[in-house]
């Protein structure tokens, strides 16, 4: 073997030898973990379709108090997916019921996901029988959890009917319950206003999901 090939040899012994293992997050695939959560949302629809806010945060209409920093997307029986990862706590989804009665408050139909850091995502007002998610399922962001819908209190703005749309808020984590109080939040993928959606503005969602189907068909 010559010289200068033996020389490259050793070179690149030494490299090996002395560059140390790292052990990436998902068991050194490359993949964040699930649960908990890495931090950070992006919006609750699938990458690349456009969406505006019917409702911002702190109104004098519904978010208010508990819902504070809730927001209301208009969804139209689109796509739900998943704003950051985690683990299924919470599901219902046999409501068909929805108005302007503030009596049907208690017939929408959610799912929550924990985060891991003892805070939770309320997906509120989910169409009948939607969903593709289960308690204990651990979902990825992005990935596809339910049609948005009318159930429960959603109400148009002129009072005449329901109005299909997605509630998403942050909220603490506590066990049994699946509505608490909300907390602030940004989402990523909102380059402007610290990320906080603005009521009346429309958005396009960079919540893809590594080149997996996000839509649902009815």
């Amino acid at each position: 073997m010559g010289l200068i090939a033996s020389a490259f040899l050793a070179a690149v012994t030494l490299v090996v030898a002395v560059t140390p293992s790292f052990n990436l997050p998902g068991g050194g695939t490359g993949e964040e973990p699930l649960f908990p959560a890495p931090p950070g949302y992006l919006l609750p629809w699938a990458g690349g379709e456009i969406h505006s806010v019917t409702q911002g945060e702190d109104t004098s209409l519904t978010h208010n108090g508990q819902a504070a920093y809730a927001f209301d997307f208009g969804l139209n029986y689109d796509t739900v997916v998943a704003a950051r990862s985690g683990r299924v706590s919470m599901v219902y989804d046999r409501s068909n019921r929805g108005g302007c009665d503030p009596a049907l408050s208690s017939a929408s139909n959610y799912i929550v996901i924990d985060h891991g850091d003892g805070t939770s995502a309320l997906y509120l007002h989910l169409a009948y029988d939607s969903t593709l998610v289960a308690p204990g399922d651990l979902v990825e962001r992005g990935q596809p959890l339910a049609l948005s819908g009318e159930t429960g209190v959603t109400c148009s703005d002129n009072g005449d009917g329901p109005a299909p749309h997605l509630h998403f808020q942050v909220q603490h984590t506590e066990e049994g319950r699946y509505s608490t109080q909300s907390l602030p939040v940004a989402f990523d993928d909102i380059s402007e206003d610290g990320g906080v959606p603005v009521e009346g503005a429309s958005y396009v969602s960079g919540n893809y999901c590594r080149g997996k189907p996000q839509k649902i068909r009815l």
